[in-house]
C-alpha cells in the first residue's frame, strides 16, 4: 500500500468504535462518524428573517491535507475554532444551521447562503 493508501486507512481507522477516546472533549459530539462541536448563534438575513439555531464548527475544515481531512484532537488548528472563522475564512458559501427556530417553526435545518447574512450573533 502506498503513501495514500496508508493515509486512508489511518482516516478511516479514525471513526472506529474502539477510538472514540480519541475524541474526548466535553463538547464534542460523534454523530454518524462526523464529528460536531455545537455553537448556537441567531442569524439576521437580508430579508429581515432572524433565525436561531446550531452551526457545527467542525463542518467545515480549515485545510486540507493530500485529501484527507485532519480530524485528529490533538491537531485542532485543522478546523475553524470560532463561528466568526466559517464566515471570514471558510470556503463554502453556504452554512447549516440545524435544530433551527424559524417563522415560529422549530427543529427545522436550513442551508443559508453566506452572500444573504447581514449579520450572526453567538449565544454561547
Amino acid at each position: 500500500m502506498g503513501l495514500k493508501g496508508d493515509k486512508m486507512k489511518r482516516g478511516k481507522e479514525l471513526f472506529t468504535e474502539e477510538n472514540q477516546e480519541a475524541w474526548a472533549a466535553p463538547s464534542l459530539r460523534n454523530v454518524s462518524g462526523h464529528l460536531m462541536e455545537e455553537r448556537k448563534a441567531a442569524i439576521k438575513l437580508e430579508d429581515g428573517s432572524l433565525v436561531k439555531g446550531k452551526i457545527n464548527i467542525l463542518a467545515e475544515p480549515a485545510h486540507e491535507h493530500h485529501d484527507f481531512f485532519l480530524k485528529h484532537s490533538e491537531d485542532r488548528g485543522a478546523y475553524y475554532g470560532r463561528i466568526s472563522d466559517i464566515f471570514t475564512k471558510g470556503k463554502n458559501p453556504f452554512i447549516v444551521l440545524f435544530d433551527a427556530v424559524v417563522e415560529g417553526q422549530a427543529d427545522r435545518v436550513l442551508i443559508i447562503n453566506k452572500n444573504k447574512i447581514l449579520w450572526v450573533s453567538p449565544e454561547d
